[in-house]
């Protein structure tokens, strides 16, 4: 009997991350030039990878932003 361990998400590919920003590859192309995004993973040169927590705490820190301001 083998024991199936469901896995978990926790990398996403550049479009599942694009689906939780509110913007498009544009943009994310002008933050990760300017420094202000988080670095993906690189697999290889055509395979990123973006760690969720980062990517949801990076909206948590552009959300309380928003709030200071």
């Amino acid at each position: 009997m083998t024991l199936h361990i469901p896995r978990q998400k926790n990398w996403l590919t550049t479009k599942e991350m694009l689906d939780l920003m509110p913007f498009e590859r544009t943009k994310l192309a002008k933050l990760r030039k300017a420094g202000q995004f988080v670095k993906p993973i690189e697999l290889s040169k055509t395979c990123l990878r973006w760690d969720l927590v980062e990517v949801q705490n990076w909206l948590a820190k552009q959300k309380a932003a928003r709030v200071k301001a």
